[in-house]
């Protein structure tokens, strides 16, 4: 096993922090955005959001909350390596933030050698898709 790191781009959004981290904080929030076939299969509060699908369980949970700065998320259930995901706010003037996801991994190396690119381009993919619905496109 090997650790692996990615970090995404910077996102400027309009809001100060501790907008960004009163959305994050909840995972109840991510539940309000599956589709309806999809919210019998989850199980979510707001420190947990775990999907079943053929009898194994894969999920999300909070380990680390700092007030207006950062959430942290690691895995739960059965994924076959341990990582985590971080989200980073920081104050830009009276009312923005600077925002950016990190993800740690510890990939096995044909794993790492397989998927390296593929964690980045799902991180971005990500920032992007936090970037659209905080501007009100999603």
């Amino acid at each position: 096993m090997s650790a692996t790191q990615v970090r995404g781009r910077d996102l400027q959004v309009k809001h100060p922090p501790v907008v960004l981290y009163t959305l994050f904080s909840d995972l109840r929030r991510f539940a309000d955005n599956l589709p309806a076939d999809m919210k019998d299969k989850v199980k979510v509060d707001a420190d947990t959001i775990v999907a079943s699908a053929q009898g194994i369980e894969m999920g999300l949970r909070v380990d680390q909350r700092i007030p207006y700065s950062l959430i942290s998320l690691s895995e739960t259930g059965k994924f076959p390596f341990p990582f985590k995901i971080n989200f980073h706010f920081s104050p830009v003037g009276a009312d923005g933030s600077l925002f950016h996801i990190e993800l740690y991994a510890e990939l096995p190396t044909m794993v790492k050698m397989m998927m390296g690119g593929k964690l980045q381009e799902m991180v971005a993919k990500i920032t992007d898709q936090i970037e659209q619905a905080i501007n009100g496109q999603m």
